[in-house]
């Protein structure tokens, strides 16, 4: 009976040892990771000031080029459902400016040809962009010639 008391105690004592290292170890890695975040800057400080930063992952880059992207489309989206733009003419002027907008981008943070490929700069979530841009277009369109606008 004594001795099952005892295992009992010494069990528990481990596992509250083990519970603890374990702590310990947790908070470590998160006091790491986090002077690691704090060192590194940002990606929107990286994508605002490109050149001041001259390293460069993939995904990074290729995050920063959705955005953009996203940010075109809405625009010319807006832009073009506004005006009244029907028909091929606005998938052209869209075209036209999500890859201009990723293009003068990645030429001024020196991406192309070292992180990034031309024809990937125009194709990379293009269909996401697009998407984005015809509901805008379709519903500021259809918005101004149901109010009699247009």
């Amino acid at each position: 009976m004594k001795d099952g008391r005892h295992e009992t105690f010494f069990r528990e004592t481990r596992i509250s040892r083990m519970s603890s290292d374990t702590a310990t170890r947790v908070s470590k890695a998160k006091e790491s990771s986090l002077s690691a975040a704090l060192s590194e800057p940002s990606l929107l400080s990286k994508a605002l000031h490109p050149t001041a930063h001259a390293e460069w992952h993939k995904d990074e880059a290729l995050d920063v080029f959705w955005w953009l992207k996203q940010f075109a489309a809405v625009v010319v989206g807006v832009a073009l459902g506004c005006v009244g733009v029907t028909g091929w003419p606005g998938f052209v002027v869209f075209a036209v400016a999500q890859y201009l907008v990723a293009n003068v981008w990645a030429q001024h943070a020196g991406l192309v040809g070292v992180c990034v490929e031309p024809f990937e700069i125009f194709t990379e979530n293009a269909f996401v962009a697009a998407g984005t841009f015809v509901v805008l277009w379709t519903v500021i369109y259809s918005s101004k010639v149901s109010l009699g606008l247009l």
